[in-house]
């Protein structure tokens, strides 16, 4: 009977075997690590067939794997020019309008230009990232895209220095992508609130 029971209990011991990652945040995820890299982790939540999720190590504190590992990624703070360079390469690469219009970014100072040849961004919007509402829930498509949904306030009156709240949508063709381009986002913002 001893030996069943410890049996069981090992054997449960693995099942529920996992990483733990704590947010910068102070969120603390019980997870299955799958995959890592410089810039992220893969991970999924157990079930059979379900797409791998993505979170920025911009985003993360620390991960204790389930061996005992502690990782501590670098939260090093960039500079806010180094900051707009990569949300402009990385939006001029990965991103569309939620149509599939190809859209870049530039700065006019610290308000990002988000335009496009066609569609909803056409005339060009200036964002005050600065003053950013809110990030919503990234959404992961199972057809492997994403969309980046952000509230942040919009120039709509440049003569009369008028802006309005506006969410900022913006298609992704990868989840690893978006996660990336999401943090490299909060980066800027928190670095332009930094050097305010």
């Amino acid at each position: 009977m001893k030996k069943i029971t410890l049996v069981l209990l090992f054997a449960c011991g693995l099942l529920q075997a996992q990483d733990l990652v704590k947010m910068t945040n102070g969120a603390e995820l019980n997870i299955k690590i799958i995959g890592n890299n410089a810039e992220t982790i893969s991970f999924s939540r157990g079930i059979e067939g379900t797409l791998p999720y993505f979170i920025s190590k911009k985003e993360i504190e620390e991960i204790r794997y389930e061996n005992g590992t502690i990782e501590k990624p670098d939260h090093s703070t960039i500079a806010i020019e180094d900051a707009k360079r990569i949300v402009i390469e990385q939006i001029g690469s990965w991103a569309t309008d939620k149509d599939g219009n190809k859209i870049t970014a530039s700065f006019e100072g610290n308000y990002l230009k988000i335009s496009a040849e066609k569609g909803d961004y056409k005339k060009g919007m200036v964002f005050d990232l600065l003053k950013l509402i809110r990030f919503e829930e990234t959404s992961y498509r199972r057809e492997g895209f994403a969309f980046i949904n952000i509230w942040a306030p919009i120039l709509i009156n440049e003569q009369k220095k008028e802006w309005d709240r506006f969410k900022l949508v913006m298609r992704i063709e990868n989840h690893e992508q978006a996660a990336i381009l999401t943090a490299s986002l909060k980066q800027l913002n928190k670095t332009l609130k930094a050097n305010r």
